[in-house]
């Protein structure tokens, strides 16, 4: 019948929207939380370390985003080949 997808197409769906929500959340924390006053993360908060530029300066959203996205590469390269290299 048209209009009608597949289990298997619908959890693909699933997991491609799980992957978006999931970079999106992570690009967001670390961006917003290494950008803010407390120039930290919650964990690194915890541990007592500050995110600063090489001047000792705390940095501004353009660089924490060019952070994150940076990490967000690497996570993206890393779950391809991992769905890539799964058994079917």
């Amino acid at each position: 019948m048209a209009g009608t997808a597949s289990l298997r197409e619908v959890e693909t769906a699933g997991e491609a929207l799980g992957y978006v929500v999931s970079i999106s959340f992570n690009w967001l924390y670390f961006t917003i939380f290494e950008s803010s006053k407390w120039q930290a993360t919650l964990g690194k908060k915890m541990l007592g370390i500050k995110v600063v530029d090489e001047n000792g300066r705390r940095i501004g959203f353009g660089t924490a985003n060019c952070q994150a996205q940076d990490n967000a590469t690497s996570v993206n390269v890393r779950a391809t080949h991992a769905a890539l290299s799964r058994d079917e």
